[in-house]
């Protein structure tokens, strides 16, 4: 039973209209939507987390460090792969 239903999903005919739906023109500016959506989501809440961490850090040191946050794709010293990094630094002088 197993084996019969991955035939019929892995089958030539059932790619070709799975890739038909997901070149339609329609599709691609759906996941641009969503990508920027999650995008400005990401941003907004990492220049919250940044605004909070330096008022934090200001109570507890008397000085204000700059929080660095690197996410999706890159990073510093994180071997690949998607993931968030999180870095507190003196400010440059």
């Amino acid at each position: 039973m197993f084996s019969a239903a991955l035939q019929s999903l892995t089958s030539p005919a059932t790619w070709d209209a799975v890739w038909e739906v997901y070149l339609d023109p329609k599709w691609a500016r759906q996941r641009l939507r969503l990508y920027g959506a999650q995008d400005r989501a990401l941003e907004q809440f990492f220049k919250k987390l940044e605004e909070d961490m330096a008022e934090v850090s200001l109570e507890r040191h008397g000085r204000a460090k700059q929080l660095v946050v690197f996410f999706g794709a890159a990073g510093v010293g994180t071997g690949g792969g998607w993931g968030a990094d999180v870095v507190l630094m003196e400010p440059a002088a």
